[in-house]
This record gives C-alpha cells, sequence and structure tokens, in this order.
C-alpha cells in the first residue's frame, strides 16, 4: 500500500518544504494543479495529510507561524468537490465486499452464480437459492423406487463411478456460502475459499478438496467415511461436525472438532485421533503437530457473520476482516499488532462500527482515509 503512493508522498512533502523554504508563484501554480488530482483521489490526499501529521513536528521547528498557516491552508483544508465529500462519506461506511460467487462445472465452464437467469437450464438437477446463499445437490444420487428403472439405474451408477465429475465452488472476498452435498452432507465457506467436490460421490469414498476454510456437518455412513484433503493434511471423518482453515497464506492450518470424531490419516504410523473440543495444528515451516483442547466457538462463530475473539492479536483480527473488507493498513506503530482483545464483533457489518466497539475497549484508534485505515495509539 505504502508503495502504491509512495509517489504521492514524496511530491507532496517536496512541494510542502519547497513552499516552507521560498514561497514562489510558481510552486502555488503547480500546487493547484496537484490539489486538483488529490481531490479526485481521496486515497492520495489520505498519505498526504498522514505524512504532514507524521512530519508536523519537524516543520514547526523549522517554518514560521505565518508559513505554517499557509501550509496547513493548503495541504489540510483543501475545499473537496461535493461528489469528492459523497465518496469519503460512502467509504467511511465500508461494507463487506459484494464479490461474485462462481461455480466451475466439470466442462470448463463457469457459472456466476448471483446473477445467471438461466441456472435452472445450466445446473440441471442442482438448486440454488440465492436468498439463502447455498447451492444443493442433495438428492442427485437418491434412487427412485420403481422397479423397471433399477437396472438402468445400476448402469448409470456403474458409468458415473468410472469417470467421477467434479465441481468447484468459489468464494470470493466478503462473501460466505454454503453447500449442500449430493448425499446430504452440509459444508459453509468462509470468504476467499473454494471446495472442489464430486456432482456424485462414487461407491465406497466421499472425497472433496479445500483451500481456504470451511464448516462441514457430515451424514454418517459407516461405509463411506468422508475425506477433506487439504495441501498440507487429510481429515477422515464418518459423521461430525468440524471446522477445517486451510489458507494457503496461513502459517498453521488447523482443523477443530465441534462433535463426533475424525481422525488425521499419517505416514509415519497410526492414523491421530481427535475428540470433541480438541484442535489439530499443523504448522508448515516445521512440519510439526500440535493437538490441544480449544473453545470451539472461537473457531466456527464465522458461520453466523460473528467473530468471537479470546486475547486475539489485533494482526490476526486484520487479517480476518480483510478477508472481508476492501481495505489497506497503515500500524503507526508496529508494536500495535500485538494489542490483544476478547468479545465478539459482527463481520457483516459497517467497518466503522466494527472499528469503533474495538477502539471502546482499548488505547487504539482508528481513522478511515478513504479505504485506507490508520491504526494508531490514543
Amino acid at each position: 500500500m505504502e508503495n502504491k503512493y509512495e509517489d504521492a508522498l514524496k511530491k507532496a512533502k517536496e512541494l510542502s518544504e519547497n513552499i516552507l523554504r521560498d514561497p514562489q508563484d510558481g510552486d502555488i501554480v503547480y500546487y493547484n494543479e496537484r490539489k486538483n488530482n488529490l481531490s479526485q483521489i481521496n486515497q492520495d490526499r489520505a498519505w498526504s495529510r498522514l505524512w504532514l501529521r507524521r512530519r508536523g513536528v519537524q516543520l514547526i521547528g523549522a517554518a514560521s507561524a505565518a508559513l505554517i498557516v499557509l501550509l496547513l491552508s493548503l495541504i489540510i483544508f483543501i475545499p473537496a468537490k461535493q461528489e469528492d465529500s459523497d465518496r469519503v462519506v460512502m467509504m467511511s461506511n465500508l461494507l463487506p465486499v459484494k464479490g461474485m460467487v462462481t461455480l466451475e462445472l466439470s466442462s470448463g465452464e463457469i457459472v456466476e452464480l448471483d446473477s445467471s437467469s438461466n441456472l435452472a437450464e445450466r445446473l440441471s438437477g442442482i438448486i440454488v437459492d440465492a436468498n439463502e446463499n447455498e447451492i444443493s445437490y442433495a438428492g442427485v444420487d437418491r434412487d427412485e423406487t420403481s422397479a423397471n428403472e433399477i437396472d438402468r439405474k445400476e448402469s448409470d451408477r456403474g458409468k458415473r463411478e468410472a469417470s467421477v465429475e467434479y465441481n468447484e465452488l468459489s468464494i470470493p472476498k466478503g462473501r460466505s456460502y454454503s453447500l449442500v452435498l449430493s448425499d446430504g452432507s452440509k459444508v459453509w465457506l468462509n470468504a476467499q475459499s473454494k471446495i472442489k467436490y464430486p456432482v456424485r460421490f462414487i461407491k465406497n469414498e466421499r472425497r472433496v478438496y479445500i483451500s481456504g476454510e470451511a464448516y462441514f456437518e457430515v451424514v454418517k455412513d459407516d461405509k463411506t467415511p468422508f475425506l477433506v484433503e487439504t495441501s498440507d493434511y487429510s481429515v477422515k471423518v464418518l459423521g461430525t461436525k468440524f471446522n477445517v482453515n486451510a489458507y494457503p497464506d496461513e502459517r498453521v492450518g488447523a482443523t477443530t472438532l465441534v462433535s463426533g470424531s475424525i481422525s488425521i490419516p499419517s505416514t509415519e504410523g497410526a492414523d491421530r485421533l481427535i475428540l470433541p473440543g480438541e484442535q489439530f495444528q499443523f504448522n508448515k515451516d516445521s512440519k510439526s503437530v500440535i493437538v490441544e483442547k480449544v473453545n470451539t466457538d472461537l473457531f466456527t462463530s464465522w458461520i453466523d457473520n460473528v467473530l468471537i475473539m479470546d486475547q486475539m492479536p489485533l494482526e490476526e483480527i486484520f487479517k480476518i476482516l480483510n478477508r472481508r473488507y476492501e481495505i489497506n493498513l497503515f500500524f503507526d506503530d508496529e508494536s500495535i499488532k500485538k494489542e490483544t482483545f476478547s468479545g465478539a464483533i459482527p463481520l457483516n457489518d459497517y467497518l466503522s462500527i466494527i472499528l469503533n466497539q474495538i477502539s471502546k475497549v482499548s488505547n487504539v484508534d482508528f481513522q478511515i482515509e478513504g479505504s485506507v485505515v490508520i491504526v494508531s495509539y490514543k
């Protein structure tokens, strides 16, 4: 983010120092040109203001009061256009990004689930519920009881097992979505997550592939175990509720068991059994494994669009918010990232409301300049 606006900061700094040192008509003309650009681009103005705040003490020590007044009037109190002011208000009340949920079919065709008008024709037998943000395959495998169709059903099933058709559901930034698989198992997908799954499960196996975060409620079937594959490890299930966090940018992958039982297959020995209330953690750097007791609500509340925190560092909180909101962060002090918070905040409300809640119970302050969030101590 800082690199993106480095040029704007540099020019603002150079211009300010020139005006303070020896104000000339040419400087004012150039500044007026620059001012027009700044009034149109809120983020450039935000970084210019930030630079002035951080360098204000140095300026006061080197300039006369009259020139400081001139500088402040030029840089801080630039009158913005009406539409620019409206944009500042709108962006200060940021809501989660409304990205497009997509489904890639086994044919390679990509369907936008939020906007396609002929979904029923293109997704035969699959139900898309736009109001509930859910796609369902339940019943795809349900056999009809008519006796004269049994042979045809068995023949079709044999063909399907020989060639499994996979679909891939992709959830963008700012969204969450749910999926009901053909066996009736339900999956909730967090923002910036993907799941690759068979349209119909083959005999003796139910296997899906996850990138990102997903919460599962798996239908029990003793004869057909359910397997969740991440890029680092597998989770073997019979029937249970659990959460898998497998974001590529996370240093530690984690699986949290709410109820039932799961096991983590290992190439070095027996499968590791995980019990309800336990979390399996895989460190991607060291390849080490830890299993510990946790409060499962801390890792599953997101399915209700709520983040429950227990001494969670601010840096981790913003990592989660960054998957929902289109924001850029600037920490005034690196130590702020380690400040911890407990409580609950919504994940689908105005960003300003969330930040105000955090600020009220801490000594941390937030300022929103366009889409730039400036984090500082009070």
